[in-house]
């Protein structure tokens, strides 16, 4: 309830398996859209992970295992669909993977990015990123 109340209307998240089914939980009860980006700690796609189905049968959420980094992905869906804001969830143990999510997208001046939150979730930790969008244009010129 918190995310829809600051206006986070989907997530795109990777995370291990365990917090990815924590995630989907949230987002099929919430109905919010949820793009679980898959991979293993060396950066190589991982073997997919097994997600629960929802008890209503609708899926929320869609697992994807893309031969790029994390962050690439996230702006180039960003400036696809035109998004003013976004919630980014990750563990802490994929954070080298990743360079270090924060700082990667703190160095485009056209988003503004919160510092790591910890957060919880049915017991799975995880690390949270608020990004909002200052000018699309910077986002498109780093893809």
């Amino acid at each position: 309830c918190d995310l829809m109340t600051q206006g986070i209307l989907a997530l795109v998240t990777s995370t291990g398996c365990a917090s990815a089914n924590a995630l989907q939980s949230l987002t099929d009860a919430m109905h919010i859209p949820h793009l679980f980006v898959q991979r293993n700690p060396g950066g190589s796609p991982r073997t997919a992970c097994h997600l629960n189905p929802s008890p209503e049968g609708e899926a929320y959420t869609l697992a994807s295992r893309p031969p790029v980094r994390l962050n690439d992905v996230t702006l180039r869906l960003v400036t696809e669909l035109r998004w003013q804001k976004f919630v980014m969830f990750y563990d802490s143990e994929y954070d080298p993977v990743y360079q270090a999510p924060s700082r990667l997208l703190r160095a485009d001046p056209g988003l503004e990015v919160s510092s790591p939150e910890a957060w919880s979730f049915h017991g799975v930790q995880a690390h949270r990123l608020h990004v909002r969008v200052k000018k699309q244009t910077h986002v498109q010129d780093r893809i």
